[in-house]
């Protein structure tokens, strides 16, 4: 018989109110009774240890996201954020997990290339704080679980698995879970309904698919703001908390609900005859009319993240990219399904 994921399947007799009731607006069913989940071992991950009783308060005045919610809500075990320069851009993007010890502590993870950065970045805001921070990426690696529900799924090898950090991603739902297990470990070997892939490239994919950037190719340090990366869409700012480095210009553009540009994804529309398109970063993206509707952010294959203006995207899905040599290349614009944002 089918299970239900996450709640208990319903008798025939309801189904057919339970799937036209608005409460129930995507079900999650599996028809196999060993459900096969997707792992993807994410190798451009690196993770920093924080660690000491003043922990809570040195994260709390350098992240955009409330790092007292953990002890607001003690299921609470991950959270997304961001590190911004004292201009209000983006410097780097990070996944904060909560560890269960004694004193505070957290592990962070984030861009293998900017882990190096974040130690020097915490370093002035030290001080005289009980804290200490190190680089732990020779400890851990960061698997992504791609199917969407599939924490409520998986299924431990064995009751004594505290050396794993399993959780819901925490930006949305459509990125699955995200797994963080010690460098001698690998999925398979934690539970016994997950296929591993080697292929990096699968996850970037789905994620760059729903429009979700990550890392330094997709956000270059010093350059983005963090609402037009939708730091607000992805859970990743609490604008309640006190002051952090960079708040001012967030809050205010925030508060005065002028955010013209986005990050978006695109499909860039190839021929079967083409070569392989090399498009550079920054390139602009126009309209039919020629005017400016954006900018290439990064590109995987066909699909990529483009910083695109609102306004032109709403009124006109027709556009392209111009190359040096004359070529014109489709470009057509996704509206993400889980902005709350009207299109």
């Amino acid at each position: 018989m089918a299970t239900f994921i996450g709640r208990r399947f319903f008798p025939a007799q309801f189904l057919k109110r339970v799937f036209d009731s608005k409460r129930y607006t995507r079900v999650y069913i599996c028809t196999k009774a060993n459900r096969e989940f997707t792992s993807v071992l994410l190798n451009n991950r690196g993770h920093i240890e924080v660690l000491g009783e003043d922990s809570v308060k040195f994260l709390q005045g350098l992240l955009t996201n409330d790092v007292n919610l953990f002890y607001c809500d003690s299921q609470m075990t991950v959270l997304y954020s961001m590190i911004l320069n004292t201009k209000g851009r983006v410097l780097y993007d990070l996944i904060l997990y909560k560890q269960e010890r004694e004193t505070p502590g957290f592990l962070i993870e984030c861009d293998l290339l900017a882990v190096e950065s974040i130690l020097k970045t915490f370093k002035p805001y030290k001080l005289r704080s009980k804290v200490a921070f190190d680089d732990a990426t020779d400890k851990f690696n960061s698997w992504a679980v791609m199917e969407e529900g599939s924490i409520k799924g998986l299924k431990p090898v064995c009751k004594d698995l505290d050396f794993v950090t399993v959780a819901d991603d925490p930006r949305i739902t459509f990125l699955g879970a995200r797994m963080v297990l010690p460098k001698d470990k690998r999925a398979a070997e934690c539970f016994s309904n997950v296929e591993e892939i080697c292929d990096q490239a699968v996850y970037d994919r789905h994620r760059v698919g729903l429009g979700v950037a990550e890392g330094v190719k997709d956000l270059e340090p010093g350059k983005m703001l963090p609402l037009e990366s939708n730091i607000d869409e992805l859970h990743g700012v609490s604008f309640q908390k006190g002051c952090y480095i960079g708040q001012e210009l967030t809050a205010r553009t925030y508060h005065t609900g002028v955010i013209r540009k986005r990050l978006m994804p695109i499909k860039l529309m190839q021929t079967s005859d083409e070569e392989c398109l090399h498009i550079d970063k920054d390139t602009a993206i126009v309209s039919t009319g020629g005017k400016r509707a954006g900018k290439l952010i990064s590109v995987y294959g066909q699909l990529g993240l483009g910083l695109m203006r609102l306004d032109i995207v709403k009124s006109d899905n027709k556009l392209k990219i111009v190359m040096p040599d004359g070529k014109e290349v489709c470009v057509t614009v996704d509206w993400p399904t889980w902005w709350k944002l009207e299109s």
